[in-house]
């Protein structure tokens, strides 16, 4: 079923040019959305009616994020390992004097140049490791 819609539509207008990309977006045509509206033409300031002084729609509110969501994610990864960056990096400071050299063939053997490079995977390794020098 095909239907026929007919818009007035100023392409200088950013907001048209979005409202007509979600509406074309919605009925199943994907379209490139513009990357900026062409500079609005100047016309006549037109006299004030009723009709002009209506109140604008809101633009849409992104959803606001679920703080239940944020936690699950957050025990996820603290699952994973507890022992974060700045802990490896105090380790790294006390024991760099002594085993610089063993401490550098780690991290190269963990594909680190250093520590702030270093996966968080292999956090909970490196700090036994440091742990035994």
């Amino acid at each position: 079923m095909n239907a026929e819609i007919k818009i007035k539509f100023n392409p200088g207008n950013a907001n048209h040019v979005e409202a007509l990309n979600v509406l074309i977006n919605a009925v199943g045509e994907t379209v490139e959305p513009t990357k900026k509206a062409a500079e609005p033409e100047t016309e006549a300031p037109k006299a004030k009616t009723r009709k002009s002084r209506a109140k604008k729609a809101e633009p849409e509110k992104e959803p606001e994020p679920n703080p239940a969501e944020d936690q699950e994610e957050e025990s996820a990864d603290e699952t994973t390992t507890s022992i974060t960056v700045d802990q490896i990096r105090a380790l790294v400071t006390k024991k760099a004097k002594a085993s610089k050299t063993e401490i550098k063939a780690k991290l190269t053997e963990l594909k680190a140049d250093n520590v702030t490079l270093l996966k968080k995977e292999d956090y909970e390794e490196f700090h036994a490791f440091l742990l035994e020098l």
